[in-house]
């Protein structure tokens, strides 16, 4: 690991183009250059300072990405499109239940603190028995980053690898997902209809620094 004193925090990406696993460390530098470090082909991303809270609406509605977000898709034949207002990932034949390999959208700005990220998936086109996972994606400092969404074999699943795994059942395409963090704790809710009232799936303690919120699919 690596610690570097000062106030700003930078992503140390495993790959080329933001893409792979990003390990956070602390920086008293813009330019990591000073200290050591070499950024080819785009692997070190330099968040800018935290300036309180933050509220973030996104409707995919434009013909491009806004520029906070980042496609992480380390695996082959990735795409998504953006089209109807919604942000579409179109996944290949092929094994992408790895997490290190799932393709991932990615925002950098949740801050140091509390923060809640929600989401509206639909499912498409998906066959049972592919293992597919859709929804909400949070990126910590470890390897692992938490998903919860929409599952093979109408399920509801939250998931850490190698950490702890819960799911109930749900026999819908769509989801209203939501993740509250409060301190420590983590607060999963859901809904079928955006009239309905939240309901609460588990809540989990954790103390890691967060990386990045947004949206994954896996299968």
């Amino acid at each position: 690991s690596v610690m570097v004193r000062g106030d700003l925090r930078a992503l140390l990406f495993d790959g080329n183009n933001y893409s792979g696993w990003p390990m956070q460390v602390i920086t008293h530098t813009a330019n990591l250059h000073e200290d050591s470090f070499g950024d080819r082909a785009n692997s070190i991303l330099v968040l800018p300072r935290f300036s309180g809270e933050t509220d973030v609406s996104d409707e995919f509605d434009q013909p491009t990405l806004e520029a906070a977000w980042n496609w992480n898709a380390p695996g082959s034949g990735l795409t998504y499109t953006l089209a109807s207002a919604a942000f579409q990932v179109n996944l290949p034949p092929g094994d992408f239940g790895d997490p290190m390999w799932m393709p991932t959208l990615q925002r950098f700005d949740l801050g140091r603190g509390d923060f809640a990220i929600e989401t509206h998936v639909s499912l498409t086109g998906t066959l049972e028995g592919v293992g597919y996972l859709t929804g909400l994606a949070v990126g910590l400092e470890q390897p692992a980053p938490i998903q919860f969404g929409l599952a093979d074999g109408n399920r509801l699943l939250l998931i850490r690898d190698w950490r702890h795994a819960t799911s109930v059942y749900y026999d819908q395409t769509d989801a209203y997902l939501r993740i509250e963090k409060s301190g420590q704790e983590y607060h999963f809710l859901y809904r079928s209809n955006e009239a309905d009232p939240w309901q609460e799936m588990e809540t989990w303690y954790l103390s890691e620094p967060v990386t990045f919120g947004g949206l994954s699919v896996r299968k």
